[in-house]
């Protein structure tokens, strides 16, 4: 319990249960409007989509050099029918029952963040995305989070960007390092040590949605789902992708055009940098990862790792390749060629790589990383009690806190309720990929609808040997996204 928690007695809990219902009831208001509004959404997309079909009118894609990087400036009404029936109204739910229930403890336990427990230190660099950051020295893994210290916060906000260092193979022999700072804080510098993790907190936080997952999110997915235009609908490329493409338009859209989780009037908007500078530092990093050095399969390496997130991610990658391999044969060259094609006026060296790598790495990016990316932010991390945004201490070095200053003096200073607050519906808006409550678009399901009779096999068993391959990192305890929570596009 946090330590400005109040004692859960017999009145604690009826207020939490008044205020709840309270709140519950005015969620339930603005839920019932925001309905409507989904409902005119759909029926809008709906009409603008059969008056094409009538008009005889083609939508099409475009994809244009947007901040530097690939976008789209239009949506087909095809597109937006698909997502406004099948992935808009998933938000609803757990966004406002987030806002209820965080609200309750914001008021009612005026609930900050946790400190990150030392035994969980090597955990977060080894199960989650952060291993993308972590290099080798010796003994030691290196996570270095520099890359935040460039970023234009607001006011009395401190991203300090530290180098956290563990050892290997005895992971109580742990540090923390600062830029223009020659002191190394160790667990025995007590409070000292205690406000260095929660700068490696808020750094890794904003690191996560903020830099390398847009790699994975914009650029290749979003040309690639643009250039499914140029097939038809019966070539087998189209239904080998189609699945893990879907909605992939729509949601990059929203995402960096419409900036829907950066508008700061909204509670779900934790950020402390403007929309621009939000967008800036994902458009820098899909430029540095994956324009410039031009493609590559997959896009960082995996084999030989001794961390359990790049293991996992291999797993599933050998199974896709294998996947891939079988389907190939089927293939119509000339359909690929053109697809290619597409695909590489945006991102260089696509066209030269390996098709079943390419093919590969595509279809494993949009569902196995970008899933894991997602679920071990919420589970691996914990972000409801670790993940928070706005760092309001700058470094140990030029702090006034002492080795020996309360842990909870130093909570309320380094983070205000109302940052966990917004940090906390984030997460649960946008954090956990949400299902349909009629169908989930899983790996766990996953359907193509090939007409060849041998594709139709080759599927089944590509669907088993994921399956198999579950089973098989659970017995190794490196099952870092259930295959339940792997969703087979970028569809949040």
């Amino acid at each position: 319990m946090h330590p400005t928690s109040q004692t859960n007695s017999p009145l604690q809990r009826l207020r939490i249960l008044l205020l709840t219902l309270f709140l519950g009831l005015k969620a339930t208001l603005a839920g019932f409007v925001l309905l409507l509004l989904d409902i005119h959404a759909l029926l809008k997309s709906l009409l603008s989509y059969f008056a094409g079909k009538i008009i005889g009118i083609r939508q099409t894609v475009h994809v244009s050099q947007w901040r530097g990087i690939p976008s789209v400036l239009s949506i087909s009404a095809a597109d937006n029918l698909d997502f406004n029936f099948w992935r808009k109204p998933t938000y609803l739910v757990p966004t406002l029952s987030a806002m209820v229930k965080f609200k309750v403890k914001k008021l009612l336990d005026d609930r900050r963040v946790d400190i990150l427990p030392d035994d969980k230190l090597y955990h977060w660099i080894s199960d989650t995305p952060l291993s993308r950051l972590v290099s080798h020295d010796g003994d030691y893994l290196c996570l270095n989070l520099a890359v935040v210290q460039s970023l234009h916060t607001d006011a009395d906000v401190y991203y300090t960007g530290p180098l956290l260092r563990i050892n290997r193979h005895k992971h109580a022999d742990v540090q923390i390092r600062f830029k223009d700072d020659a002191h190394i804080y160790t667990p025995a510098d007590g409070s000292l040590w205690d406000l260095a993790k929660l700068h490696l907190q808020a750094s890794s936080a904003f690191v996560m949605p903020g830099r390398f997952h847009g790699n994975i999110h914009f650029g290749l997915p979003c040309v690639a789902a643009a250039s499914l235009q140029v097939l038809n609908k019966q070539d087998a490329l189209y239904q080998l992708l189609a699945p893990h493409l879907r909605f992939t338009l729509r949601i990059n859209n929203e995402a960096l055009r419409v900036q829907r989780a950066q508008d700061r009037s909204k509670a779900y908007a934790p950020f402390p940098v403007s929309g621009d500078e939000f967008v800036s530092s994902i458009a820098g990093d899909v430029q540095e990862q994956l324009l410039n050095p031009g493609f590559r399969c997959p896009p960082w390496s995996l084999k030989n790792s001794e961390l359990a997130f790049n293991q996992y991610g291999q797993a599933y990658y050998d199974q896709v390749y294998a996947f891939i391999a079988q389907v190939y044969p089927h293939l119509d060259a000339g359909s690929l060629r053109t697809f290619k094609q597409q695909v590489e006026l945006f991102i260089p060296s696509f066209a030269a790589a390996d098709d079943i790598h390419a093919l590969a790495t595509l279809i494993w990016q949009v569902s196995f990383l970008h899933s894991a990316d997602h679920y071990s932010m919420e589970h691996v991390m914990q972000g409801d009690q670790y993940i928070f945004f706005s760092m309001h201490l700058p470094a140990p070095a030029h702090s006034l806190i002492k080795a020996d200053t309360p842990r909870s003096q130093l909570i309320n200073m380094a983070c205000d309720a109302e940052d966990k607050y917004r940090s906390s519906v984030f997460g649960r808006t946008f954090v956990p990929g949400h299902k349909h409550p009629l169908w989930s678009n899983t790996m766990d399901n996953i359907r193509y609808a090939f007409k060849d009779a041998q594709l139709k096999q080759v599927a089944l068993e590509f669907q088993q040997n994921l399956l198999n391959t579950e089973q098989t990192l659970k017995q190794q305890g490196i099952n870092i996204c259930p295959l339940k929570n792997t969703f087979q596009s970028i569809c949040w």
